[in-house]
């Protein structure tokens, strides 16, 4: 019987269809049959009662009325009678009785909850919206709390079954929900600000925020509590990461992350049993560090290998088991366009130095290596240094002069001893066991190639398609360094170029073996005919040292009868001991060593040929010259001529008396 439709005149309108099907059925009654008085109309009555299913036709009349009063008596009843509600009164014998009528299936108190419901939403959600805009969360759910247990009282009288109770409750929900959560209401802002100042230690413990917590979840706002609490908690590991972990590189800050996660959030699922369990609340940690470790990606990896002790709990974040594989992939696309954007910012510009970039690129490699060992990113963020190394001009110079030099104060001394160290130091290993095949991940590119990085020097060769270019800078590199021996001691160069050929290959370097047997040998010829001579040469195979004649112009050379006499008797005796053999003078080349008396004392001078043939014109008999007058006595042009005076005017031997005239100290 639905009770939202019943009205008098339907229950009239009823008994007047009743009463008009009585009659059509008598009037259509064939004419031979005879009628049957009893059992004719005790048959018409099991018609109604079919239609009307509970009322006889007999009690029809009084029990429509009696319904429609009961229906009235109990809504009335129960309806609380003020905001907040005081509790339903104990059922009087009346309403008991109008109970048992109304409510005697399960379709009657369906259908009569169902007008019950539409009864209270005229009023519940208004009531609670203007509680909720008075901005006192605690009256607010002390309003909330006596709803529910007068509603839950008077559940109770009507002893329903549990299809009506949940529609009842159902409905109940619907009406809070449309009451705290409407636009004027601020309900959302005042949980959000009892959530936060409560959900913390030991506040969060508390009895009373249990119960606000199991209130809301009962009148079914578990979704927006569990969004408000994770927002919070999520905020609240991002400020701790933010203020504890950032920055901290040389130090683990994940086990303690860890902890305080797991003291000071666990509160979170005691009080919401449908929050997130702790080893999610983790998760969002390690979530959080990777972000915030991604942030100062750049800085990290400049910073290795001070960074190494970050930059591994950065691969343990992003290779956890606990993470899905779309999780992982994610993590991993972020640090790699991450880092490739700050180095476009703050590397590969026009303004960067070229040590800084190739400094970086060492350290790119091995940061990465720690935080992917495969080498998947590392493959993908290099390229673009790689690509912009390529293009410097002066990378080629920079980078042999840095592997050659073993100072302090040299900015790639890094380079240079891993070069020391001789075998190449493996970064990635290129043999893989095959039993413990993997395939590529699915993030590798297509041409990825295992094993393709051994170590840096390697690396940054590999950028390069061939190595002439460095074998030609080392070998007029070494080419000046054996020029300006002395004392042809050629051991510091041929042990450096032993390293160099672990790198490049034996045979790359023929040219530089020859150069330096050149030098071995001169000392011995010059310990063979110098004899008393205070003249030493170093005796070079032209067709070898291409890089020093290409290097002497014109410039270079002069005519000093001084050096010119002692190199002709040198030659002389060269031309004895090695038949068939001449020599040729380069004058722009090598040492000289003179003693030079002046103001009363012998200074000794180690200079160039050029600066003591300058000043060897200076004599007893001459000792004043002009600049014209030396570039016509040695055959020397005016600039370096120029250049030669000038050094010894710095060193106090000459004077300049007039612009461009000299003369010697006394």
């Amino acid at each position: 019987m639905n009770f939202a439709a019943i009205t008098q005149s339907t229950i009239s309108q009823s008994i007047s269809n009743t009463q008009s099907r009585s009659t059509k059925q008598r009037q259509t009654t064939p004419r031979n049959t005879k009628p049957k008085v009893g059992p004719y109309y005790t048959h018409h009555f099991m018609d109604v009662r079919t239609i009307l299913r509970v009322y006889d036709l007999h009690d029809l009349a009084s029990s429509v009325s009696d319904i429609e009063n009961d229906v009235a008596l109990l809504l009335e009843w129960l309806n609380p009678a003020s905001s907040p509600p005081l509790g339903p009164a104990q059922p009087s014998p009346r309403v008991k009785a109008a109970i048992r009528r109304c409510l005697k299936d399960q379709e009657s108190q369906v259908d009569f909850i169902r007008l019950y419901a539409n009864s209270l939403r005229s009023s519940v959600p208004g009531t609670l919206e203007t509680a909720s805009e008075a901005g006192n969360f605690d009256d607010l759910m002390a309003l909330v709390d006596t709803y529910v247990s007068y509603f839950r009282l008077c559940i109770d009288y009507l002893g329903l079954e549990q299809a009506a109770t949940q529609i009842f409750y159902r409905s109940l929900r619907a009406m809070f929900r449309a009451g705290l959560l409407s636009q004027k209401s601020s309900f959302s802002k005042m949980l959000s600000s009892y959530l936060e100042k409560n959900l913390v230690i030991p506040s969060a413990t508390s009895p009373e925020a249990h119960k606000k917590i199991q209130l809301l979840a009962h009148i079914g706002m578990s979704e927006e509590v569990a969004a408000l609490v994770t927002s919070l908690a999520i905020n609240r590991i991002r400020n701790y990461v933010r203020s504890t972990c950032a920055g901290v590189w040389d130090r683990p800050v994940l086990q303690n992350l860890n902890r305080w996660v797991e003291s000071q959030l666990h509160c979170f699922h005691t009080i919401d049993p449908s929050f997130a369990p702790l080893h999610h609340l983790v998760k969002v940690a390690h979530t959080e560090l990777v972000s915030t470790r991604i942030i100062e990606l750049f800085n990290l990896v400049a910073a290795y290998p001070h960074s190494s002790v970050a930059l591994q709990e950065l691969h343990e974040c992003v290779s956890s088991t606990g993470e899905s594989a779309a999780e992982k992939s994610s993590h991993r696309a972020k640090l790699v366009d991450a880092f490739i954007e700050q180095c476009n910012q703050k590397l590969l510009h026009s303004g960067a130095n070229t040590v800084e970039v190739i400094t970086t690129y060492a350290a790119t490699i091995r940061s990465f290596l720690v935080i992917d060992p495969k080498g998947v990113l590392l493959d993908k963020v290099v390229r673009p240094i790689r690509r912009y190394l390529k293009g410097r001009e002066d990378i080629i110079i920079t980078l042999v002069h840095g592997l050659l030099d073993d100072g302090e104060a040299n900015p790639l001394h890094e380079l240079a001893r891993e070069l020391r160290r001789g075998s190449s130091v493996p970064v990635q290993v290129g043999d893989e066991d095959m039993s413990q095949w993997m395939p590529d991940p699915i993030d590798a590119l297509p041409d990825f190639k295992k094993g393709k990085v051994t170590d840096i020097i390697e690396s940054l060769i590999s950028i390069f398609d061939s190595k002439d270019i460095f074998i030609s800078e080392f070998t007029q590199i070494f080419g000046n360094r054996l020029i300006n021996l002395h004392d042809y001691d050629t051991s510091p160069i041929q042990q450096q170029l032993d390293l160099l050929k672990l790198k490049f290959g034996t045979e790359e370097f023929s040219t530089l073996d020859v150069m330096i047997r050149d030098v071995i040998n001169s000392r011995q010829t010059n310990t063979d005919i110098s004899g008393n001579l205070p003249f030493h040469s170093l005796i070079l195979s032209h067709m070898y040292w291409t890089s020093v004649s290409e290097n002497i112009s014109d410039v270079d050379h002069f005519d000093s009868s001084h050096l010119k006499s002692y190199f002709e008797t040198y030659n002389d005796k060269f031309k004895k001991n090695k038949r068939g053999r001449s020599l040729e003078l380069v004058p722009s080349l090598g040492q000289v060593t003179l003693e030079i008396e002046t103001q009363g004392s012998t200074q000794t001078f180690s200079v160039s040929p050029s600066e003591a043939a300058v000043v060897l014109e200076f004599g007893s008999n001459v000792s004043q010259l002009s600049i014209a007058d030396i570039c016509s006595r040695l055959n020397m042009q005016q600039y370096p001529a120029r250049t030669a005076l000038d050094a010894w005017v710095k060193r106090g031997v000459l004077v300049e008396k007039s612009p461009d005239v000299f003369t010697a100290v006394d």
